[in-house]
């Protein structure tokens, strides 16, 4: 009688499990970075990552093609909402501008345009060019509240349209001045204190800073399963306290 050789039972191959997160182009660098941190740490899980104006994050969560949004704003009523961590806001100058720090309403003046001048908040005689975010970023809806009380931004303002744009447009202008993401500020611009603190993880998380935003994650609904897993994650290693 011949042997019969017996075929191993097949054996299911794991799929992994797919987050689908847009987030802001103010937060992209930050976000994408957590993604990344996640998935080194669980294989089983991908995380894909759309950047959209938050307009058009709010409408991809409508229509159900992301499972969250990371981003600095309230959500609308009736979304699920937890918070993440929270956001710097620097205020950035060209690196051969002598000025180091700028109170509150200085900004006011700068950014609304009633300072034309850097001398006039102790400076020198330069121009002052102020670069702000497109309408509808976060934190330059934050900065128009907070610091502008809602009188807008000066007509003569350069818009980038992320970061890395700020980035470049401010190290172009040795007048210029911009607002973007503390944790996306380089060396090849430099960072303000503002009301004599300088923006840090620490002087953020603890307040003493004034400019922040919250970042939150938000959803139509309270997340499930794997996106519900990567938030929990991402609270327990960020810490609202110490960002």
């Amino acid at each position: 009688m011949g042997l019969v050789a017996c075929a191993p039972t097949p054996t299911a191959t794991p799929t992994k499990s797919t987050i689908r997160v847009t987030t802001t182009p103010a937060l992209e660098s930050l976000v994408t970075h957590w993604a990344i941190e996640y998935m080194d740490a669980q294989d089983m899980v991908r995380i894909d990552l759309r950047i959209l104006p938050l307009e058009g994050a709010l409408d991809a969560a409508e229509g159900g093609t992301v499972d969250v949004i990371v981003a600095g704003t309230q959500p609308p009523r009736g979304w699920f909402a937890t918070p993440l961590s929270l956001e710097g806001v620097a205020v950035v100058v060209h690196p051969t501008n002598s000025i180091r720090s700028l109170k509150l309403e200085d900004l006011a003046a700068l950014f609304h345009g009633d300072n034309d001048s850097w001398d006039e908040v102790g400076g020198d005689d330069l121009p002052v060019q102020p670069v702000i975010p497109l309408p509808g970023d976060e934190i330059r809806e934050y900065f128009n509240t907070l610091v502008l009380e809602g009188e807008g931004f000066s007509p003569d303002a350069f818009m980038a349209p992320s970061p890395f744009a700020m980035v470049a447009m401010v190290a172009e202008d040795e007048g210029a001045v911009g607002l973007m993401p503390l944790s996306q500020t380089t060396d090849v611009v430099r960072v303000v204190r503002v009301d004599g603190v300088l923006p840090q993880a620490t002087t953020v998380g603890d307040g003493r800073y004034p400019l922040h935003i919250e970042i939150l994650a938000l959803a139509l609904e309270q997340p499930v399963g794997a996106t519900y897993e990567w938030l929990a994650w991402l609270q327990n290693s960020l810490s609202i306290d110490n960002p």
